[in-house]
């Protein structure tokens, strides 16, 4: 064998000699091995049948206790359900026992168990008839049932669990016995494998030490040089001797030794550069220790930047450091090492945040820090990375440009001229106050808005529609210039035309982009008013007049209405029927009329004044009226001059989601806030001598109805209730989950009786119908009254009263449930 040169060869001949003795062990311990595993295998098996008899057992115990519990305590079904939970286990480790019996070929033992199970199962029997009974049967007539059953019942439960108790102690007696048997069998095998196995290693080791002498030192010489090198030793080289492969693996070692001595220079050469690059560097670059809170690496840029040197830095620590950052910036200085996630050693996303720092000469400065987080191995913090850059001068900029800005914005504020800014899409995006006022809309209505949309309603000075190519805005931004005076006409809300004079400049960037177009307007209207003056004609006038869709008025004085448009017609009159008579003839309330004039002399005129008007068929409707006073040449009121609009449909809606606010979304009636103050109105306004009710009902069962059929029937559940309880002598409110409170006004105790009489045979043969099952469940509720003032004169006291009435009513009807679904155990199993 060692006149082999190869390692390979002299390992394979030792190898072979080894293996001989080895097979002789593994067969010896493959053979009783097998022989143990079968023994144990049947050992685990009675074991496994012994529990299961057991726990068959104590659970048959524990069902026959809370049947006993369920006789006596008040509500059974909990105890029910638990003994029926303790048969399906007990069942379960009968199926185990009689399964473990089969393995083992216990025949004998599989006769008695399936003679208990065909005993248990006629107790079963008896059992579930006497439980159908026990669901809907009181108290004391469970107990009574209970008394006369159960002294039949125990002695056979007894019976068969001494019979069951017997079964298992049998089977602990047969498993002591197969242990101890499989004991005497382990330590059989043991002697056996440790004499084989003291004969197979002393032959080894005879053969392995010779083995060694012509590998193994070799081996360890190399290893000796590779230990010089990894502790920085470059001049270490292997000794090249033993088999073919060792010398092999030498020459190898010391040729990687030759290529880590020309890549440590080349690293070197490296790290100077970027050691240079780093010393040059206007950004400080360093490195946090987050073990020992102290810095490894600052670059010397820190002393041109902060006035500390690396070691002044260094003796300072993170608590140092983070005692000189500026009070208000402490919040953001200090981000958690959580927020900069890394998996890896290497750094991960890098965090940027600013701050004013206290520098050595005592100036605060601010600093932008660029920091990442660097991990071990298993994902904990092992330090920060980061860079610093001063941005001192570039954060007096920012606040420079903030404070201009801020003078340009007030300027834009203050101008007595409309101002807006349009974006190259057309859309208004900035609008100052003076445009607000000039064109009568809010900010809001202005920004947003397309400058050329239909909205608008622009005009030309002659009165026609002006098109979009006209506009000043249009044509700066067409043909990128200044326009000035451009002169057009736009419809204000209120019917008005406000005419403006128009300038618009583009704002074209470095590119020869437009980025936006700035329009400048002056209202003229007063001028452009007196030049209509004098060039319109009365045909005009009259044109304009009768096609507006609001009613233009005019009275005099005393009221007398002297002007009308023909949009009068909408309301049922005619124009010519109501000049000349008393505008007082189409008020509701003379009150409102006085109101508008006593408003219109202090103020000079109204704007979206409401007012409540006669129509021509009697009805009344909601109108708005804009008016102003008109006056003589010497200043004295000679009549009123004003726009009105029907907003009828406009106050018909916000009723509407007044009264929407008010109600229950599911049900429809009002919701707890609106039920509780209708109550309240009622006490507040002291009606002792008029009594009122009030009605408590709960929803019965309404918890298990969403459990047990899910929140779609139990919401049509409360439908149902809901739609009961509703009568036209009764306001119903949703007070909460299953509870509702109806408020019977005028009612005394026998009309609140006779309320909850209707109500309550109003739910007679209400259904819920289960989708699933198509089973019906019946919809049941218990109502309780209070009486006002007899029973209590405040809320509370009518509350409490009538929530004690109801439970009184409720504990009063027979318990029903709903019953589970036909599949429940398949949906809870899935």
């Amino acid at each position: 064998m060692f006149g082999v040169r190869s390692a390979r060869g002299r390992a394979i001949g030792a190898s072979l000699t080894l293996l001989l003795f080895l097979v002789s062990v593994a067969i010896v311990a493959t053979l009783r091995t097998q022989s143990d595993r079968s023994q144990r295998e049947a050992l685990e098996q009675r074991a496994a049948v012994v529990a299961a008899l057991e726990n068959a057992r104590a659970q048959f115990y524990r069902g026959a206790t809370l049947l006993t519990a369920a006789v006596f305590a008040e509500d059974a079904v909990p105890f029910i359900d638990s003994y029926r939970q303790a048969q399906e286990v007990g069942d379960s480790s009968l199926e185990k026992a009689r399964s473990g019996l089969i393995a083992i070929g216990e025949t004998d033992q599989i006769a008695a168990l399936d003679s208990f199970a065909e005993q248990m199962g006629q107790v079963r029997e008896d059992v579930d008839a006497v439980l159908v009974f026990s669901v809907t049967a009181d108290r004391p007539t469970r107990v009574e049932v209970g008394l006369q059953y159960y002294p039949q019942m125990w002695p056979r439960i007894e019976a068969m669990m001494g019979d069951l108790g017997a079964l298992s102690s049998e089977q602990q007696a047969e498993l002591v016995a197969a242990g101890a048997a499989a004991d005497r069998a382990s330590h059989t095998t043991l002697a056996l494998l440790i004499g084989f196995s003291m004969f197979a290693f002393l032959g080894g080791a005879a053969t392995l030490s010779v083995l060694v002498v012509s590998v193994v030192r070799p081996l360890a010489s190399l290893q000796e040089s590779a230990r010089a090198v990894a502790s920085g030793n470059l001049e270490a080289r292997a000794k090249v001797a033993g088999p073919e492969e060792v010398a092999s693996l030498a020459r190898d070692f010391n040729e990687m030794t030759d290529t880590l001595v020309e890549r440590s220079a080349l690293l070197e050469e490296s790290e100077g550069r970027f050691r240079n690059v780093l010393e040059v560097s206007r950004d400080l670059t360093y490195k946090l220790n987050l073990q020992t809170r102290t810095y490894d690496y600052v670059s010397p840029s820190a002393l041109r930047l902060t006035g500390f040197t690396f070691e002044e830095l260094t003796d300072m620590g993170l608590r140092g450091t983070d005692s000189r950052v500026h009070p208000d910036d402490l919040k953001q200085y200090k981000v958690s090492p959580d927020k900069l996630s890394s998996p890896t050693s290497q750094p991960g996303p890098a965090s940027t945040i600013e701050y004013r720092w206290k520098c050595k000469d005592g100036e605060y400065r601010w600093f932008s820090d660029n920091r990442a987080l660097i991990r071990d191995e298993d994902g904990q913090p092992l330090a920060t990375v980061g860079t610093i850059r001063d941005i001192t001068e570039w954060k007096l900029a920012e606040e420079a440009l903030r404070e201009s800005g801020e003078r340009l914005r007030s300027l834009f504020e203050a101008m007595t001229e409309g101002v807006i800014l349009i974006a190259p899409d057309g859309q208004i995006v900035q609008a100052n106050p003076a445009a607000e006022h000039i064109l009568g809309l809010r900010r809001s209505q202005i920004e947003g808005r397309s400058y050329v949309s239909p909205e608008w309603e622009i005009l030309r000075p002659d009165g026609t529609p002006m098109p979009p190519e006209e506009m000043a805005g249009s044509r700066a931004m067409k043909e990128k210039r200044l326009v000035k005076d451009v002169v057009m006409g736009v419809k204000r809300p209120d019917g008005q035309v406000a005419w403006i004079n128009v300038s618009a400049a583009p704002l074209i960037n470095q590119a020869d982009e437009l980025e936006a177009v700035v329009g400048t307007f002056a209202d003229i209207s007063d001028r452009k008013a007196a030049e209509e003056a004098l060039r319109e004609s009365e045909a005009r006038y009259r044109g304009i007049f009768e096609s507006i869709q609001d009613i233009f008025y005019r009275t005099d004085a005393v009221g007398i209405i002297t002007e009308i448009s023909p949009s009068i017609e909408r309301f049922g009159y005619t124009r010519e029927a109501l000049i000349g008579t008393q505008v007082l003839e189409v008020y509701e309330d003379p009150e409102e009329r006085s109101r508008l004039l006593k408003a219109l002399l202090e103020q000079g005129d109204v704007a979206d004044h409401e007012i409540r008007l006669k129509t021509g068929d009697g009805r009344l409707i909601s109108t708005s009226v804009s008016a102003h006073i008109l006056r003589g040449p010497d200043g004295t009121p000679i009549g009123i001059e004003g726009i009105l609009r029907d907003i009828s449909d406009r106050k018909a809606a916000e009723e509407a989601l007044r009264e929407q606010a008010r109600r229950d979304p599911l049900t429809g009636v009002l919701n707890h806030g609106a039920i509780v103050d209708e109550m309240r109105s009622l006490i507040s306004a002291g009606e002792d001598a008029t009594p009122w009710a009030v009605a408590m009902i709960d929803v019965d069962h309404l918890k298990v109805m969403n459990d047990t059929y899910g929140h779609q029937a139990g919401d049509a559940m409360l439908v149902a209730v809901a739609t009961a309880l509703s009568r036209d002598d009764a306001l119903v409110g949703r007070y909460g989950g299953d509870e509702f409170v109806a408020i019977l006004r005028g009612a005394d105790r026998a009309a609140a009786e006779n309320y909850r009489k209707e109500a309550t045979d109003a739910l007679v043969g209400a259904t819920v119908t289960d989708p699933q099952t198509g089973e019906s469940v019946p919809v049941e509720a218990s109502i309780g009254l209070a009486i006002y003032p007899e029973d209590g004169s405040t809320l509370a006291d009518l509350i409490k009263v009538s929530d004690s009435a109801m439970y009184a009513a409720k504990r009063q009807r027979p318990v029903r449930r709903p019953s589970p679904r036909k599949h429940a155990p398949d949906r809870k199993a899935a």
